[in-house]
């Protein structure tokens, strides 16, 4: 009697063939920015005015709204720098070059969001704990998260990724 095998997933039918899915790829990497900007976001708590006696679940709430615009600044940073690099899985091989290009478009779409946010809409503002850049007029906690996060994203994103290549 011939065991019914159910079909493979599109994930493991991709990786199966030595390619990955580009969705695959992009929920790995949101998934990865979204546990690391939170924890970012969250430490940053008191640097935005009335995010520290705000009561835990709606610093919770505003936190995990502010990462969720951080994934997904990081998925149009990595397609802005993959359609650069002409490689949408440039992830896997990270050279520098694109890795600026992915950097950079991260950070200008940051700034933007930032003075928009601070200046032209007040959605929010900096508490006086927040270092401000001058002639941009932008608090320094977000450039700094967009310089630092993002990179170990990828990196993890990479790993991640190879492990499932290898496990199916």
């Amino acid at each position: 009697m011939n065991e019914f095998k159910p079909p493979p997933s599109p994930a493991k039918s991709y990786l199966a063939m030595g390619e990955m899915s580009l969705l695959l790829l992009a929920v790995v990497l949101y998934l990865v920015t979204f546990f690391l900007h939170f924890v970012w976001e969250m430490w940053q708590v008191p640097l935005y005015v009335g995010m520290s006696d705000a009561d835990h679940w709606s610093a919770v709430l505003q936190c995990t709204l502010a990462t969720t615009g951080d994934g997904f600044i990081a998925l149009i940073a990595y397609s802005i720098s993959a359609l650069v690099a002409r490689d949408k899985y440039w992830l896997n091989k990270r050279s520098a070059s694109i890795m600026t290009v992915f950097l950079i478009s991260g950070l200008a779409i940051t700034v933007l969001l930032e003075v928009f946010a601070t200046n032209v809409y007040g959605r929010w503002q900096y508490s006086e704990l927040m270092p401000i850049v001058p002639v941009i007029n932008v608090g320094l906690s977000p450039l700094l998260q967009w310089l630092i996060i993002p990179p170990i994203s990828i990196w993890i994103s990479a790993v991640v990724l190879r492990g499932l290549r290898r496990d199916l």
